[in-house]
């Protein structure tokens, strides 16, 4: 039986310049077969961060400061979600966080379930030198009630 992967596009960022700059490229998985691309035309000033979320793909778009959304399935662009940052590089989805690197050394929380709007209780990060890739890792949490596990203060 021949695995199958959860979807079939791998999305590629091209943001320096050259042939292709200014591109997203998204390959079949099976096949490596190049499907579509995504060009300037739909918006893209260097793109540079890429993360996917049901049928969207967010993409930060350093050059002009913004994060895009595009169908993940057509490459259709959908809008613009967030504008008015410093050069953002990477991007996570969590739920219906997202969380972006900038270039003035920042993390910052956006929700997307209320129109982009900073996530509340997230407090940006800042003092960080050039970061790019970022990535949630959830760590589940368990309960320990009744098991006899005693937890130190500020452990968790």
């Amino acid at each position: 039986m021949a695995s199958q992967w959860p979807a079939n596009i791998l999305w590629v960022s091209q943001a320096t310049t050259g042939t292709g700059a200014h591109t997203i490229k998204g390959f079949s998985i099976a096949s490596n077969l190049l499907t579509m691309t995504i060009t300037s035309a739909s918006g893209l000033s260097l793109p540079h961060g890429l993360a996917v979320s049901g049928n969207t793909l967010y993409v930060a778009n350093s050059g002009d400061g913004k994060i895009l959304s595009f169908n993940a399935t057509t490459g259709a662009p959908t809008g613009q979600v967030i504008s008015g940052l410093t050069s953002p590089n990477g991007i996570a989805v969590y739920g219906s966080s997202l969380f972006v690197t900038g270039g003035d050394g920042t993390v910052k929380g956006f929700d997307a379930s209320n129109g982009y709007s900073a996530l509340a209780g997230f407090t940006t990060i800042t003092g960080l030198t050039a970061p790019y890739g970022i990535v949630v890792h959830s760590i589940p949490e368990i309960d320990v009630t009744g098991l006899g596990v005693s937890i130190p203060d500020g452990a968790v």
